[in-house]
């Protein structure tokens, strides 16, 4: 790839994955709050990032919420 930078690209993931301990709280409050449909919403190259994020969207609602049937259900639904 021309110009391609890959220690911008290590760290705007490596920023990605750092906030996972973040993420997982606030699931942990949507979860107990009662929700169970919860969307990604987002611009301009968010459809690139959710391709990645769709699995582990999906362990960690298996793993946080109570009714993870209905989450995977609805996010199978979804894609």
């Amino acid at each position: 790839m021309f110009n391609f930078d890959e220690k911008k690209v290590y760290v705007d993931h490596l920023n990605g994955v750092n906030m996972i301990p973040q993420v997982e709280k606030v699931v942990d409050k949507i979860c107990e709050d009662g929700y169970k449909n919860i969307f990604l919403v987002g611009i301009g190259g968010t459809l690139l990032y959710q391709q990645y994020a769709n699995g582990n969207m999906k362990r960690v609602f298996k793993k946080m919420c109570k009714a993870k049937e209905n989450v995977i259900s609805d996010l199978e639904d979804m894609m």
